[in-house]
């Protein structure tokens, strides 16, 4: 069956109109969970100690790295980002390597919310994150259900961050219903219909 035949067909089986827009989304394929090894939370905490020492050292005027070259999208279109994310399940996480997109930026917008918080509250914070199993390979907060991070300790990147194809799709639906396809070239992976606003 190819690949427009099954989009028609599970179209026609949960009675989705033709004028409601296809969304086309990468598709990650999962790499199997499991607990994540200590040579990889060893790599995020050096990583993790080297930002803090940036974010808690003299304070010195230097430009603030961009949190992410995409454009920002409307509060309106959260419920739109967080349905096609959990279709594509994490393509751009897979990245996140032992890095985690994170630097000393994301420590000081924590900081400026929160200014009790201490150093070794915020080590202790993220080494009790990485707990747990992951995608192997994918970004060391990559579990089963998504970033096992809240919002507030994501890098500002992944708080930002719109792939190509979601701002495709958030430019071709806006607040409507849109039919989210996670795809390879060759096949359909996962579908969601989000209903719109």
């Amino acid at each position: 069956m190819s690949f427009a035949e099954s989009l028609d067909r599970h179209r026609r089986r949960h009675a989705i109109p033709a004028s409601v827009p296809t969304i086309p989304l990468p598709a990650y394929a999962p790499a199997p969970l499991a607990p994540l090894p200590a040579a990889r939370k060893r790599a995020f905490m050096a990583h993790l100690r080297a930002e803090l020492d940036e974010a808690f050292g003299p304070a010195r005027p230097r430009p603030r790295r961009a949190a992410g070259a995409t454009p920002s999208a409307p509060p309106s279109a959260g419920a739109f980002i967080a349905a096609a994310c959990a279709t594509c399940r994490g393509a751009c996480c897979a990245n996140g390597g032992e890095h985690a997109y994170f630097d000393a930026d994301a420590i000081r917008r924590q900081r400026e919310a929160r200014p009790e918080l201490t150093r070794a509250a915020l080590e202790a914070s993220y080494a009790a994150a990485l707990e747990g199993e992951r995608h192997a390979g994918s970004c060391v907060f990559h579990g089963a259900a998504g970033c096992v991070l809240p919002r507030e300790m994501r890098g500002n990147l992944c708080n930002s961050f719109l792939c190509s194809e979601l701002q495709r799709g958030l430019d071709r639906a806006g607040a409507g219903p849109a039919l989210l396809v996670a795809a390879t070239e060759q096949t359909i992976r996962r579908v969601r219909l989000h209903r719109g606003a």
